[in-house]
């Protein structure tokens, strides 16, 4: 049996480690355009499982994700309804200009920063330039009608065209980054620097290194708990970079997830919870710093400045209670590690909020705060409730639900009703129509407008392949398990009956 079980873990990871290791979900995705074999001895296709197969000059493929393979563009194409990997030096384009019909316009504002803003025929380098000779002129504003992962369609002084919009050169597939940049998405933007902070003269990279991305340095910093508002926004992946004016020098710092910058929360429904006691400290960054008083356990409160990381597992605000002001929170340097605020929405950087709406399958007692008393009061079965703050306390789980009529603290874990729940987006005049979900809940949601849904079809179908062959490799391992045991049950009650 143990041998059994030894071999079928096996299989399993034999499995999964191709899938995995070619799947490459984190490439960006491109519109779907079509490109034909020109190479004459035919197109090596490299399928999941890493089986190549060739397909004649002359096929027509379909491209839906581009990447770079040891220095070599390659592409996701689709052939009989299914993903390969292909060479782009072995494809070449069916039409010299891309099909704009039938694309749902975003209209977004972008800011020319730098020179080498070319216009493309289509969203990919692999068209030709609209005209060699020119750029998209430095210092202005353009208007991004239509757009991918990678590009996006500009109209401007009578030329039309793709201008490469990607902003990460680690994951780019021609090894490049954007000379535009976004303008902020709310108005609200002010931040507050969480220590002396490392400025850039730009926010393009220099270097190659994926771990250590190069960039010039100016040559001032700006101190700690200095307030800023920034203007310009380059999107790194989950981090990010904002250009600021200090001192009347125009900059970029970076918000990096490490207690770089923390966010102003003025104007905004953003309110907080504390999970247990908390010290408040004199700085944010504790590092021995002096502290100034406490805030209990179940406080209500709303804070001036909120800084998370990309998970929202280490958060921490800049509070006044009972007249002292600093900060509370976590900080990988200080004892306060295991500390929890809770805040009614983790989207505080822009104007994108979730809210979470639960439906009780019976009826639920309501507490009058974490690990509180009853109230006495219960939400009736088939009542529908907003989340304002969900809490994670292994295990029971906490979330504070309100409506009209109720609101209180529920507990649900093993002993008590779970609830349904979707998410909503509210949207804010002026505000981008599409939205990131980071709840560190959102695995437990039934996320109806899944951003999986807005991939390009070729991400899409890497990730359904994977998800199905493993799903697959498991149920078979379990019938496996269970034939085994009935085959030795079945080996033992002979022995019994021969004895």
């Amino acid at each position: 049996m143990k041998k059994v079980i030894q071999l079928i873990i096996l299989i399993l990871i034999l499995v999964s480690i191709p899938l995995i290791s070619n799947a490459d979900i984190g490439m960006p995705g491109v519109l779907e355009y079509d490109v034909k074999v020109i190479n004459e001895s035919g197109a090596k296709l490299k399928a999941y499982d890493n089986k190549e197969i060739t397909v004649p000059y002359g096929t027509i493929l379909k491209v839906n994700c581009e990447l770079n393979i040891n220095g070599e563009l390659c592409a996701w194409v689709k052939y009989n309804n299914s993903q390969y990997e292909a060479k782009m030096a072995d494809l070449g384009l069916v039409s010299e200009e891309a099909d704009i019909s039938g694309l749902e316009e975003v209209n977004i504002k972008m800011y020319v920063y730098d020179e080498g803003a070319y216009l493309y025929k289509g969203p990919s380098k692999t068209y030709s330039k609209v005209d060699d000779n020119f750029q998209l002129p430095v210092g202005e504003t353009v208007n991004i009608k239509y757009e991918d992962d990678m590009f996006g369609y500009v109209e401007y002084g009578g030329k039309k065209g793709w201008v490469y919009t990607y902003q990460m050169k680690f994951n780019s597939p021609y090894n490049e980054d954007s000379a535009l940049v976004y303008f902020p998405e709310d108005e609200n933007t002010k931040i507050c620097t969480l220590k002396e902070t490392e400025c850039y003269t730009s926010p393009r990279q220099i270097g190659d290194d994926m771990g250590n991305p190069l960039r010039e340095k100016a040559d001032f910093t700006i101190p700690a708990y200095t307030d800023l508002k920034y203007k310009y926004v380059y999107n790194i992946g989950h981090s990010r970079l904002v250009c600021v004016d200090y001192n009347g020098k125009e900059c970029w710092i970076g918000q990096y997830y490490n207690y770089d910058v923390a966010y102003n929360c003025e104007n905004r429904d953003i309110s907080a919870y504390t999970a247990k006691d908390l010290t408040i400290y004199k700085n944010a960054v504790y590092n021995e710093s002096e502290a100034l008083g406490t805030i209990p356990k179940n406080t209500l409160f709303t804070p001036k400045y909120v800084y998370a990381d990309e998970h929202g597992v280490e958060i921490c605000c800049y509070v006044t209670f009972n007249g002292v002001s600093g900060w509370i929170g976590q900080s990988t340097s200080n004892s306060d590690y295991d500390t929890k605020i809770l805040l009614n929405s983790e989207s505080y950087m822009s104007n994108d909020i979730y809210v979470y709406e639960h439906q009780s399958l019976s009826e639920l007692p309501i507490y009058d705060a974490i690990d509180g008393n009853l109230t006495g009061n219960v939400i009736p079965t088939g009542t529908v409730l907003t989340q304002k703050f969900y809490y994670s306390n292994y295990p029971d789980t906490w979330y504070y639900l309100c409506n009209d009529q109720y609101q209180g603290w529920i507990k649900s874990g093993k002993q008590t009703t779970k609830v349904s729940n979707r998410p909503e987006h509210l949207e804010f005049p002026d505000d981008k129509e599409t939205a990131t979900n980071t709840n560190d809940n959102a695995s437990e949601l039934d996320l109806e407008d899944s951003d999986e849904n807005n991939q390009p079809s070729g991400i899409s179908s890497i990730k359904t392949v994977i998800v199905g062959c493993i799903i697959v490799t498991f149920i078979i391992a379990i019938i496996a398990i269970i034939l085994v045991k009935k085959v030795n049950k079945n080996k033992n009650n002979k022995n019994a009956e021969k004895q």
